[in-house]
């Protein structure tokens, strides 16, 4: 087969891995103050909420259509997850991930400016945020250009979110940091994580694997290097489930993961811990660029359609980039 043939086969297995055929029909937007609904059937899909009172932009609900909502907003064991959204934990040694129960607000302020949204009539979208982050008010050290663009659902319901998120340094360094890890000094078992992440809503029969293979699980794992991995369970009815692929060049790939299936609690999470190995630093200048794509999806992902999934981000039509402008 030749090599472009061979491409196009596995960019269409990975979609099809997502949703097969056309796009979803009768879907709907609602759209208001700091926040992007797409509906169906009166059933919200998915919703990006960036209002003024939201201490970070974030994804909640999350669920293939027809399907159960899988995050979950605020769990009162860490109000400050929120469904799928993205957090460092430490800038130049302030703290952005954990929020105050009385302010809802992190040491570290995440702000950003009102959102450019592109929607169209089959489901599919296009937002774009700047945001910066600012350890005292008003002194932003870090800029990031995110960008989303997300799948029309496919007549099974599931769809995707392709997150590109470029950060760069408004001062000559920035230090991007986490808890200490096992065998670090003050390391915490629990130590390393920072990134994108994703709180699901109560499950049973959590399964988790990558595209290496299956993970053993419940409990708490950290350091499980892969480029895929895929989190299903049952939330109500079927299970379901979110797989995250790396887009290749990201930094350290694969990246050690950070997974959590704790039915005891319940607390059910994951990400892609870019910084569980080391603290790294930017220097003004040179931009650092992270890129996910994120199915929501009914049903359990093998590890083939994880890796299939990987090769078509490899050989597929490259990712949409936020556009060029000047510091938000």
């Amino acid at each position: 087969m030749e090599p472009v043939a061979v491409a196009l086969s596995l960019w269409c297995v990975a979609i099809a891995a997502a949703s097969s055929g056309p796009p979803l029909p009768a879907v709907e937007w609602d759209a208001g103050d700091g926040r992007l609904a797409l509906q169906h059937n009166g059933q919200v899909i998915w919703q990006l909420n960036f209002g003024s009172d939201a201490p970070k932009p974030f994804f909640h609900p999350l669920a293939p259509a027809g399907g159960p909502a899988l995050t979950w907003q605020a769990p009162p064991d860490h109000p400050w997850h929120h469904g799928l959204w993205f957090s460092w934990k430490y800038i130049d040694g302030v703290n952005f991930w954990e929020e105050d129960a009385g302010t809802g607000r992190s040491p570290g302020l995440t702000a950003w400016d009102p959102p450019q949204i592109s929607t169209h009539p089959d489901g599919s979208a296009q937002v774009e945020f700047r945001l910066r982050y600012e350890p005292d008010p008003g002194r932003a050290v870090l800029s990031e250009r995110r960008l989303l663009d997300i799948s029309p659902p496919g007549p099974d319901g599931g769809f995707y979110i392709d997150w590109t998120s470029v950060f760069e340094a408004l001062a000559p360094e920035v230090l991007l940091d986490r808890t200490p890890i096992a065998g670090e000094p003050d390391g915490k078992a629990w130590g390393g994580y920072a990134g994108l992440s994703v709180r699901f809503a109560p499950m049973a029969d959590a399964e988790i694997r990558t595209d290496n293979g299956d993970v053993s699980m419940p409990g708490e794992l950290a350091d499980v290097d892969a480029e895929a991995v895929d989190y299903s369970g049952v939330v109500d009815g079927p299970p379901c489930g979110i797989a995250i692929i790396q887009f290749p060049g990201n930094p350290l790939s694969p990246t050690p993961w950070y997974l959590i299936a704790r039915p005891d609690v319940p607390f059910h999470y994951f990400s892609p811990a870019v910084l569980y190995r080391a603290p790294r630093t930017l220097t003004r200048g040179k931009p650092f660029t992270l890129r996910y794509r994120i199915y929501v999806h009914p049903g359990r992902w093998t590890v083939q359609q994880l890796r299939d999934a990987r090769a078509a981000l490899s050989t597929g039509p490259a990712p949409a980039a936020p556009s060029e402008g000047g510091t938000p």
